[in-house]
């Protein structure tokens, strides 16, 4: 019986560990994109850096952490600022899509307006989550 709760408490400790790392925030990177792990500032600013090659699209998405049982949810998103020097599409509440303009290389920024619930008592939030995005070659 030992052995089976010994299992049981590994399984929860790697889920824990997966959800810690899953909920901190965006995560996408691969060779065209990079856009790190963050956490919302519940009712505030958001900082965020992208890196996106030039020519190429970076997918991104948001999760927010709930204290007891994994993911709690995304419950609206829409942008307050579109960027300059490229196109941002949304794919849902939760999913979008940054892709600077053909031949660009440099700066670019935009922010997108989360209102989400945590699950954990403290009730709904919004932050404004401002990104600086870098395109390069």
């Amino acid at each position: 019986m030992t052995e089976a709760w010994g299992s049981v408490g590994v399984l929860r400790l790697a889920l824990a560990t997966a959800v810690a790392v899953a909920a901190a925030g965006v995560v996408r990177a691969d060779q065209d994109c990079n856009f790190p792990h963050f956490r919302f500032a519940d009712d505030g600013v958001t900082s965020a850096s992208i890196w996106v090659r030039s020519g190429a699209g970076c997918k991104f998405h948001f999760e927010i952490p709930n204290s007891v049982f994994g993911l709690s949810g995304i419950l609206s998103s829409s942008v307050t600022l579109r960027p300059r020097n490229g196109l941002l599409g949304r794919n849902t509440s939760r999913i979008y899509v940054y892709k600077p303009n053909d031949g660009f290389v440099g700066a670019d920024q935009f922010e997108i307006k989360v209102h989400y619930n945590r699950d954990n008592n403290t009730g709904d939030h919004v932050s404004l989550l401002h990104v600086d995005a870098t395109v390069s070659k």
